[in-house]
This record gives C-alpha cells, structure tokens and sequence, in this order.
C-alpha cells in the first residue's frame, strides 16, 4: 500500500508480483526494466492503481481493479490491460506488438487518443460499451473481433483493416487520412451511423448501414447485405462511389444529404434516392458495370447537370429532377422500363430500346433518339442504309422520275402541304417523294 508516488526499476531481470499493489490517492506509478527484452507482469485482479500507470518493457501486462489510466508506455512486445471500468491514457502509448485491452463492468468506455499513440500489431478490446483509439504508427491499426455497445472512434497515421468482426452498438468514426480504409467482413454489424476519411474506402455491413458524414479522396463501396442503405451526413467522394444493397429482396438506397459524388456512382438495390448539393453535378453509373435497380430511382442536383458516367437499368419510373439545369442520358446500354420524367433545362436522352415518356417539364431543348430497335424493326429480315452511300439510288431516281407523272406528284402530301402555305415549290422537295 502506497500513499504516494511508486518508482520500480529492475536493472537486470523482469518484474513480477506475489500480492495486490494498492496505489491510493493520486500518486503515480512507474515500472521500468533496464533489460528492454525483460517483461512486466503485475496482473492480480486486486490491484488497484488510482494514478497514472507508466511502463517501459518487452511484454507488458497489467490489471487494476476499477479505472486504469495509462501513462506513458513503451512497449517493445506484447502489451495486455486489464481494468474493472474504464481505460484512458494520458501519455503515449507506443507499442510494437499486439494489443489487448479488456474492461469488465458493461457500463465502462476504452478512450485511447493521446496524439503521440502508436500501435505497431493488432488492436483488440473486450467488453465495455466504447473504444477510442489514436495511432501515430505509419504501419496502421488492424482491429480484431469487437462487440461494442457503444461507440468505436479511431484515428489512424497508416491504413485500418480488420481481422475480426466489428459489432458496433453506436457510431463507427474512422480517420485515416490519406490512407486505406477496408472493413468488408460480411459479419460485421454497425447499428448506428459510419464516420469515413481516408483514401480507398470499403465498408460492408450485414444488414442495414447509415452513413454519416464521410470525405474519401479515392473510391468508396459500401455494401449492405441484407437491408437498407440510408444517409445523414454529407458524403464527399472524389473517386468512384459504389452503393449496393440487394436487388433480390426489398432493400432500399436513400442518400438526401447534400452530397458530392465527383466521379460518379454507382447504385444496386430496389427503390433508390440520390441528392447532391448544389454545387456539383450528379453523374449516375461508371464505365465498368451497370446500376440495376429492381423499383423506381429519383435523382435529383440541385444545382448543376445531371448525366449518365455509366449504364443504367431502371424496372420502375425514372425521376429526374434538374431544374433550370442540363440533363443528358446516352449510354448505348441503358435501360428505361418504366417512364422517364424530367425537369431540366436542355434534355437530350438517346435510348436503344422503347421508351415511355412520362410528365416532364423542360425549359430548353428537349433531344429524344431512339434507335431503330425501339420501332421493333426485324434486323435480320431487313436491310439498313444511308441513301447517300450508295451512287445507284442517284440512278434510280432519275429512271423513276421518267416513267413518273406530273399530276402524280403533284397529289404527293410535301407538296400540297407546301402549297396550301403558299410557299415556293422547289424541283427538290417536288420530286423526292419518287423515292
């Protein structure tokens, strides 16, 4: 039992205990080894440090009673924590091995942020309602199998990955700015809403996700497996975004935040909603692969032109809202079964198959082409050409205005018309109906 301050250094050996330290008021602890390859274990459930912990060892174990807070530690291998409530650090943490760190009352949280932290191997926590973390190490954070009933925040200087499942009862927030982010087991399960900064974003969920706000300079994918795929922060993606829900069951994608999908994304899942901010344009699909959407799809920019970057196949009605703005949509393969509705500004829509054109409201342009297989024509039973490529059409036309009447033509519908006009009646628009 020490009142105060407790100082132990071995300068040849470990450090071990045989009975429960009990460090009172606010005295700090320091445990050192002079030997680097030398350990620390002080890992009696008994002991109860109600100051700052500070280690420098190889393999590092420690287990308070109640509340641990850890000061500074270098840990050059292992480095286990054991603590009855909560887990905080007010000195850095600088590990080269895998990390464990374990509370035991459900109500505790694992707060980790101190700005100088550095974890070399894996991260793991057990129990406790929530975990923040903040790693300096380039090498990144491999976080292992978690079940959280709170929050999951961490700040990494490398990339995160995982080796285990994420069950996450609160909000998941990952920085790692610059770096790769990549959480794509199939099991994980995050229940509220996902925090994302960083390069290349992969985030899969088992079930329903909600993506909270989010700035990824490279691509961003996010899959949910069985539900819903929803929105309440501001996505700001510079690379390619790719949103899937299942499009053999009813799982919806909504995203009306004021969002910025730079490259363009790409949407699977049954009825769809995509906004973005008024600054940006929208760019429906990517160049490789098709967005299949099972119900209907509304877009809408508020702000800019709304194009297609891809194929897109769409069961139900299109909605496409870009007031006083441009809309265009001519991918070769897209794919419009129910109607298509516009608000835009100058519209053009090339589309190879029958289109059914629902109310639309444009103030400019409207350009609509569809191809020859939108008429049902029989390409095989059927011959296609431009006249103009073909000097014999020239030929024929001569030999058939020689064997044509005057009075024939003159009951041609382009000429009566032009004469009930009163316009001038050119040799041309009179003799091309012989064709």
């Amino acid at each position: 039992t020490v009142g105060g301050n407790l100082t132990a250094t071995a300068t040849t050996g470990a450090i071990t205990q045989s009975g429960a330290l009990d460090i009172t008021g606010t005295g700090t602890t320091t445990f050192s080894v002079s030997d680097t390859s030398q350990n620390i274990t002080l890992f009696n459930p008994l002991n109860d440090f109600e100051g700052a912990v500070s280690t420098t060892g190889y393999d590092v174990k420690l287990w308070t009673a109640d509340t641990m807070n850890l000061g500074a530690a270098t840990v050059g291998g292992a480095y286990t924590v054991n603590a009855g409530t909560t887990i905080d650090d007010s000195g850095a943490q600088v590990i080269t091995g895998d990390a464990l760190f374990q509370t035991h009352e459900a109500s505790s949280e694992i707060t980790l942020d101190h700005a100088s932290n550095s974890f070399g191997g894996t991260f793991t926590t057990v129990g406790g309602i929530g975990y923040t973390v903040n790693d300096t190490s380039a090498d990144g954070i491999v976080l292992e199998q978690r079940d959280l009933v709170g929050n999951l925040i961490v700040t990494a200087a490398g990339p995160v990955t995982q080796s285990g499942y994420q069950k996450i009862g609160g909000y998941t927030s990952i920085t790692a700015t610059g770096k790769n982010i990549t959480l794509d087991m199939t099991t994980n399960d995050f229940e509220g809403e996902v925090r994302m900064a960083g390069a290349n974003v992969a985030v899969v969920d088992s079930d329903d996700i909600e993506l909270g706000v989010s700035t990824v300079t490279g691509t961003y994918s996010v899959t949910a497996r069985d539900g819903n795929v929803t929105d309440s922060g501001v996505l700001t993606i510079d690379g390619i975004a790719t949103v899937l829900a299942s499009t053999s069951s009813d799982q919806d994608i909504t995203l009306n935040e004021n969002n910025n999908f730079k490259s363009g994304i790409v949407l699977e899942g049954r009825n769809v909603t995509v906004k973005v901010a008024s600054a940006a344009s929208l760019i429906l699909g990517a160049s490789s692969g098709t967005s299949t959407i099972t119900g209907w799809l509304k877009a809408r920019g508020t702000g800019n032109a709304v194009t297609d970057g891809g194929a897109l196949s769409v069961a139900g009605i299109t909605n496409i809202t870009a007031t006083g703005q441009n809309v265009t949509f001519d991918h070769t393969s897209n794919n419009f079964q129910g109607a298509m509705k516009i608000k835009g500004a100058d519209v053009s829509v090339t589309h190879p198959v029958t289109i059914d054109l629902g109310d639309s409201t444009v103030t400019g342009t409207y350009d609509l082409t569809a191809t020859f297989a939108a008429l049902k024509m029989d390409f095989e039973n059927n011959a296609f050409f431009r006249q103009s490529d073909i000097p014999e059409v020239t030929e024929l036309t001569w030999i058939l205005a020689c064997l044509t009447s005057k009075g024939l033509m003159e009951r041609a519908h382009a000429f009566k018309d032009a004469q009930t006009k009163g316009q001038e009646v050119n040799m041309g628009l009179f003799s091309y109906p012989i064709l």
